[in-house]
C-alpha cells in the first residue's frame, strides 16, 4: 500500500513541476537561461521551490522573487544572488528558510 502512495506522489510531483516549469517559461518570456520550480512532501509537510537566474514563484503562500540581483521574500530582502545563482525556499512545521547557493541566508538588516 505504501509503495503506491510513493508512486502516486512521484507522479504528482512530476506533474506539479512540468506544470511549473511550462507556466515559469511563458512568465520569462525573453529570460530562456531562468527557471524555476515547486514541490511538496505528501504530508504537507514540507514544501520547497527553487529558482535558477531571475524569476518567482510561491512556496506556502509566500513570493519567493530573484529580480535584478536582489532576492526578497514577501517583499524583504534577503540580499543579493548572481544571475547564475540558485535560490532555494524551504517550509517547515518549524519555520522557513532560503537558501543562495546552498548557503543559509537570513534576512537582511535594514
Amino acid at each position: 500500500m505504501k509503495v503506491v502512495s510513493v508512486q502516486k506522489l512521484i507522479l504528482i510531483s512530476a506533474i506539479s513541476v512540468l506544470l511549473c516549469l511550462s507556466g515559469c517559461a511563458q512568465s520569462t518570456g525573453a529570460n530562456a537561461a531562468a527557471s524555476s520550480s515547486s514541490s511538496s512532501s505528501s504530508a504537507g509537510q514540507t514544501t520547497e521551490g527553487s529558482i535558477v537566474g531571475e524569476g518567482s514563484i510561491s512556496v506556502a503562500n509566500h513570493r519567493v522573487e530573484v529580480k535584478g540581483g536582489k532576492v526578497t521574500v514577501d517583499g524583504v530582502s534577503f540580499g543579493e544572488a548572481l544571475e547564475s545563482s540558485t535560490v532555494r525556499y524551504l517550509v517547515t512545521p518549524s519555520g522557513a528558510k532560503l537558501f543562495v547557493d546552498g548557503q543559509l541566508r537570513n534576512a537582511a538588516a535594514g
